[in-house]
């Protein structure tokens, strides 16, 4: 890619001195540049369209798994999320009534019995007697 250079011609004026005389379009000839910088400027723009378009492609294949990813989360909180909450409850239950039934046992009664805490709420079990 080259840039193109207009051509002014410059006449002489007795009585004016000298002046520019601009010549149609039509009339111009293109004249192609040949300055290093514009050439490495032309290769760097073609290096950078082509780089532009092998990452479409790549860019393209990730957007799907992707948007099936996040479909999945979507789905997988909504149905799974309310799970944990019930089998949070069921064992804020279960540690409260076992604290209850052996108030002497220190295991339960210093467990924190909050919903939303599952792993927090898990009882040991009891000590087989010998």
């Amino acid at each position: 890619m080259f840039a193109t250079v207009a051509i002014s011609v410059i006449s002489s004026n007795a009585s004016n001195g000298w002046r520019g005389v601009s010549v149609p379009p039509a009339m111009q000839s293109p004249i192609k540049s040949r300055r290093p910088e514009d050439a490495e400027l032309s290769r760097k723009r073609e290096e950078l369209e082509g780089l532009q378009a092998r990452l479409a492609a790549p860019e393209l294949e990730l957007l799907t798994p992707r948007l099936e990813l996040t479909e999945f989360e979507a789905l997988y909180h909504a149905k799974v999320g309310p799970l944990y909450a019930e089998l949070d409850e069921v064992e804020a239950l279960i540690a409260e009534r076992l604290a209850r039934v052996q108030p002497l046992d220190l295991r339960l009664r210093n467990r924190p019995v909050t919903p939303g805490s599952a792993q927090m709420n898990r009882v040991e079990p009891l000590p087989r007697p010998r």
